[in-house]
């Protein structure tokens, strides 16, 4: 009777195959939290940028009524 010429482990293969679709999915895992942080810190900035012109703009606003000039800056 002839030998088999290949012989498949159905069994590692499936298995090397969990092991690789496991560490893509770590991956895209890794790139979604990276990216939610990423807009997270961006809207915090924006947010921080529109309260920050808002703080300038009011005290220009009181620089100008109390000395009745523009501000230096």
């Amino acid at each position: 009777m002839a030998q088999p010429i290949l012989e498949i482990n159905f069994k590692k293969i499936s298995y090397d195959l969990d092991k690789v679709n496991l560490k893509y999915r770590e991956i895209y895992y890794f790139h979604f939290f990276i990216h939610r942080l990423s807009i997270l810190i961006i809207g915090i900035h924006m947010s921080l940028r529109e309260e920050r012109k808002k703080v300038i703009n009011a005290s220009k606003g009181s620089a100008q009524a109390t000395l009745g000039c523009k501000p230096l800056y």
